[in-house]
């Protein structure tokens, strides 16, 4: 897994990105601070401009932390892939990175699944599929 920030900042947020059933799907692990939004911002508007897939998801599972400030970035990402006629929509959601995302009113914008869901992986709807 790769370094998410410059190495100088000393960041804790990893990350690694692939394809998944058509769709790109970026695990994200650790905490999503003000150190870390200048390079998560660089990361997801890379993604948005120049992935063909039609639907980008990104993968909190691993995520413990998430500020205002990065939060930001991410419907920055959003507004960036829908410009394109991209979706980017975001899965494992839980602990304080949901709280965050309930108190800002993004949790349906950005967690919002289409009847045959694609990449990503939510732990809790694979464990309902299991049970």
């Amino acid at each position: 897994m790769s370094r998410f920030a410059d190495d100088s900042v000393h960041s804790a947020v990893q990350w690694s990105r692939r394809h998944v059933d058509g769709a790109e799907v970026i695990f994200v692990s650790g905490e999503l601070d003000l150190v870390a939004a200048a390079e998560l911002r660089s990361h997801l508007m890379t993604v948005a401009e120049s992935t063909a897939a039609p639907l980008i998801v990104l993968d909190f599972s691993g995520v413990t932390f998430i500020d205002a400030k990065c939060a930001g970035v991410i419907m920055g990402a959003w507004e960036a892939a829908a410009g394109r006629g991209r979706r980017l929509r975001v899965d494992g959601l839980r602990g304080l990175p949901k709280t965050v995302f309930d108190l800002l009113g993004l949790t349906p914008m950005l967690t919002a699944r289409e009847a045959a869901s694609v990449g990503g992986r939510d732990r809790d709807d694979r464990e309902q599929r299991l049970a």
